[in-house]
């Protein structure tokens, strides 16, 4: 075998290396839509939401996935929640939102489910232990056993913020 052989095979066979590295680095099958929606800031689209009572929200999963999931980390970036809900807020007054299939329910800072995901819409907890929820097209305010404390009129749009950041008042619209 000559030299210009060696180096023919040497140069096909550094050429075929690459072209498998860059399968692997690169998966042609990886769906990355939901990853593009992480953004490097913190905000309402961030894979990671503020720390609240010490834990923050991030989401996680691999570019191979449809969406990925939320699970809580806390301040030293240690895992302690894992990923298993499709939506998480932040833990207010000691429980927090999460969306599983639709629908939204509360767990506690251990991940354990304090009220199952069963409402349309959730806020968070405020000072006074009641949440605004939706309930088959109703408004209604839940104590922290999950059970119906007030339900609102139909006239209240479930389009409200509700309680904002655990405030004892929530802002309601009627029409």
């Amino acid at each position: 075998m000559h030299h210009a052989e060696h180096f023919t095979r040497a140069g096909a066979l550094s050429a075929l290396a690459l072209a498998i590295n860059a399968i692997f680095l690169f998966p042609a099958s990886a769906d990355q839509g939901w990853l593009q929606g992480c953004k490097a800031v913190q905000g309402e689209n961030a894979c990671q939401q503020p720390f609240q009572q010490g834990l923050s929200p991030v989401l996680l999963g691999s570019g191979k996935e449809k969406q990925g999931q939320w699970g809580f980390i806390d301040t030293t970036g240690h895992l302690v929640i894992a990923p298993a809900f499709s939506a998480a807020q932040g833990f207010v007054n000691g429980l927090a939102v999460v969306g599983q299939d639709g629908k939204y329910g509360y767990i506690d800072q251990r991940g354990n489910a304090v009220i199952p995901p069963r409402f349309s819409r959730a806020t968070p907890f405020n000072t006074e232990g009641t949440a605004l929820v939706e309930v088959d097209g109703r408004l209604a305010l839940i104590d922290k056993q999950g059970a119906a404390v007030r339900t609102l009129p139909f006239a209240a749009s479930p389009g409200t913020a509700g309680f904002v950041d655990g405030q004892p008042l929530a802002s309601v619209q009627m029409q």
